[in-house]
């Protein structure tokens, strides 16, 4: 992948236009988003339907089908995974460095998929534990820190595009 983005030519200085417009649009997008999640009641549960995710419905029913959707809705790459990845093979660094930066971006991808699973062998009762007082904390305060992460990168990119606007660089 770091050869095809390369050899792509994505690491050219004149294909970065950078798009502040955009970037103070989206960001302002994100602060709308991040207001309409903080307002907004979150839906009652209905006590006479089980509370199970997408994916415990898939697992509650196995078959062959809904495995393979599964494991490619929880292992596949993530947009932010990507991203990563394209901005590191497009950087103007040497090759060694460019594979190590990718290196250690796909080892902490990994990292954070298999740890727990790896932890469960050697630990399950710890781990599950852990995992679901930790998925019990990030339910209660979900809603919360989707708010925040919103707001947060909302303001940057508001920052960021306004910036450019004003010195002239986009």
């Amino acid at each position: 992948m770091l050869l095809v983005l390369r050899g792509a030519g994505l690491n050219h200085p004149h294909q970065h236009a950078p798009r502040y417009g955009l970037r103070l649009g989206l960001g302002i997008l994100l602060l709308a988003a991040g207001a309409v999640v903080a307002v907004r009641k979150p839906r009652q549960p209905d006590p006479a339907k089980a509370s199970q995710g997408f994916i415990s419905r898939m697992v509650a029913n196995p078959a062959p089908l809904s495995a393979f959707a599964v494991g490619l809705l929880v292992f596949a790459p993530g947009v932010s995974f990507i991203a990563a990845v394209q901005v590191i093979a497009t950087a103007r660094d040497s090759p060694a460095l460019t594979t190590l930066g990718v290196i250690v971006v796909v080892s902490i991808n990994v990292l954070l998929v298999w740890l727990p699973l790896v932890l469960y062998l050697f630990a399950p009762e710890f781990t599950a534990r852990h995992l679901s007082a930790f998925n019990g904390w990030l339910r209660a305060h979900g809603s919360t820190l989707l708010v925040l992460v919103l707001i947060a990168v909302g303001g940057i990119m508001i920052f960021d595009g306004i910036y450019g606007l004003v010195t002239g660089r986009g």
